[in-house]
């Protein structure tokens, strides 16, 4: 709250993170972890076009086997050309 707007009374950090590189959820030791921040961002960093009460529907991958979905998504550049064409604006800072 250090330097905050004079409207805010109160923060509460549920989970911050306290470094990008260890212990963090998603870098172990300095090394993308991309199954976790990919799953978490597919519903939670998405652009919506109004107000909605609906939750986001959990990302199909359409197929059971994690291994060949990142082996054929190829960059994570692709993860936004193939699925998410604009909507999710946190993958520059992965």
């Amino acid at each position: 709250m250090i330097d905050s707007h004079p409207a805010l009374k109160c923060a509460s950090p549920q989970a911050p993170i306290s470094d990008w590189f260890v212990g963090d959820d998603f870098h172990h030791n300095g090394v993308l972890y991309l199954r976790t921040p990919f799953r978490f961002l597919s519903g939670f960093g998405q652009k919506l076009n109004e107000p909605t009460r609906e939750q986001p529907k959990p990302f199909d991958y359409k197929t059971p086997d994690g291994y060949d979905f990142y082996l054929n998504l190829g960059p994570l550049s692709n993860a936004d050309t193939k699925y998410f064409h604009g909507k999710i604006e946190f993958w520059d800072e992965l």
